[in-house]
């Protein structure tokens, strides 16, 4: 198994945390702080889905954004 297929899924379940329990607007927060990177691994953030991968150290950004933005641990 690839690093990248390791990944799968995790960045839409991120996602799906910082839009359960952040404030109005916390996701798109995070899309902008996370464009740069996203971007660098081929990934538009409003097509993040289950099967999205990406490179282990652009999830490891993606989670300390979340948690950032959100204030508390992330969970995923």
């Amino acid at each position: 198994m690839s690093t990248q297929t390791a990944t799968a899924g995790k960045l839409h379940s991120i996602l799906e945390w910082v839009n359960k329990e952040g404030e109005a607007r916390a996701s798109d927060r995070l899309r902008v702080k996370m464009m740069p990177e996203l971007l660098g691994d081929n990934i538009h953030f409003s097509r993040i889905d289950a099967s999205t991968c990406c490179s282990p150290e652009t999830l490891t950004k993606f989670r300390q954004a979340a948690e950032e933005i959100v204030g508390k641990r992330c969970p995923v």
